[in-house]
């Protein structure tokens, strides 16, 4: 799926190939959910950030939002896939959660991913959070848009604006030849408030988890209140080096 700006695009899951729609459409800016190593072959002169989770958690946080929050308008596998969810446990919908075509793809896309990449700033979410405003200061700093006068001036405010809308997404793609404003240090303050935790909860705190709000929890390590032996076993054998290679985990003995 592609929403299509005139200078922006944002992809959801399953993904075109990268380069051809960048050349043809001439974004400024591309976020891609559920990003796939493969798809940006012959891409060239860009700069990028790929934000991960911990598996673990993107599967829980999956598996709540499939079940009660996420919009199933136009999506039929999804529809099916909530019937079952809302006819087994807990612990049996976790495991189908697993094998759901989006998540699965999504452990696929981590497990397959190039972190070595020059062109891509690789991030956490667990750090994101801890400090936004200093994660946003090192992206465009990466994407080397800083004023060069002061290390907290930011780029177009309608442009962060959007990106912020789109928080969640794993990438970002950016033609380098693309001249960019500024923005002053109060603009990215106000925007990182205004999609905070907090406030996209109507006032509820992180860790205050609603299972039914497509912003549930909002924290880090949720999946030991959730994985069984039984779903730990499962992830080991179908996804045996990925919590290594993304360094979540220093061995198998979690």
């Amino acid at each position: 799926m592609i929403s299509l700006g005139k200078k922006h695009g944002c992809i959801t899951y399953p993904h075109p190939e990268i380069a051809p729609l960048v050349k043809r459409r001439q974004f400024e800016c591309l976020s891609i959910r559920q990003a796939d190593y493969a798809k940006l072959k012959n891409m060239e002169n860009f700069r990028a950030f790929h934000l991960i989770r911990d598996p673990r958690d993107i599967i829980v946080s999956a598996y709540f939002s499939h079940r009660y929050s996420h919009e199933t308008t136009n999506w039929q596998e999804l529809q099916e896939h909530r019937q079952q969810l809302n006819s087994v446990s807990q612990e049996e919908g976790l495991l189908l959660e697993m094998e759901f075509g989006v998540t699965r793809c999504t452990l696929e896309a981590l497990q397959n991913w190039q972190y070595s990449n020059a062109h891509i700033l690789e991030l956490k979410f667990e750090q994101f959070i801890i400090d936004p405003v200093q994660t946003f200061i090192n992206i465009f700093s990466f994407f080397e848009v800083l004023d060069k006068k002061s290390a907290k001036t930011k780029r177009n405010f309608n442009w962060l604006n959007y990106y912020n809308k789109v928080i969640y997404s794993y990438r970002l793609l950016r033609p380098l030849k693309i001249p960019l404003a500024k923005i002053k240090p109060q603009y990215l303050k106000q925007i990182v408030k205004k999609y905070s935790f907090e406030n996209m909860t109507g006032g509820r705190q992180r860790g205050q988890e609603d299972i039914k709000n497509h912003y549930r929890k909002g924290v880090p390590n949720d999946w030991t209140n959730y994985f069984t032996d039984l779903h730990k076993h499962y992830f080991k054998e179908n996804y045996p080096n990925l919590l290594l290679k993304t360094g979540y985990e220093r061995d198998g003995n979690w």
